[in-house]
């Protein structure tokens, strides 16, 4: 199992039925957002790897899709038209990019799904 603490909300996160942790983990460890923490695993007589994830507010587990959204600073106002001219000009080179045909809508295999048979799990603070 591992556990990650968001020290600014009052959350734990928790990660369980991994089948091994990453390489170099410590207790007590930081790690940034989209850090490898796990691989996905099967335990006891489940049928299949899978991961079972859960939030705990102050000690207690809670329903993750209950919880409201923690709000940060939006731009300053001094940065904005920057900010909406840069967003612009990455928008259209995404708008630009060629699409394959692999990840049009409804075409994902297993293959392509990090969460089946062995993907990793990735910690989002």
């Amino acid at each position: 199992m591992v556990i990650l603490r968001h020290a600014e909300n009052g959350l734990d996160t928790v990660y369980m039925h991994l089948s091994k942790f990453a390489a170099g983990q410590k207790v007590g460890q930081v790690v940034e957002a989209k850090t490898v923490i796990g691989y996905v695993g099967t335990t006891g007589l489940s049928t299949g790897p899978h991961l079972h994830f859960g939030v705990k507010k102050n000690g207690a587990f809670v329903d993750p899709s209950k919880l409201a959204p923690t709000r940060r600073a939006g731009v300053a106002r001094q940065h904005r038209d920057a900010f909406r001219g840069e967003l612009g000009r990455l928008t259209a080179l995404l708008d630009a990019a060629p699409t394959p045909a692999a990840l049009e809508p409804g075409t994902a295999t297993a293959a392509s799904n990090p969460t089946r048979s062995g993907g990793a799990v990735g910690a989002s603070l």
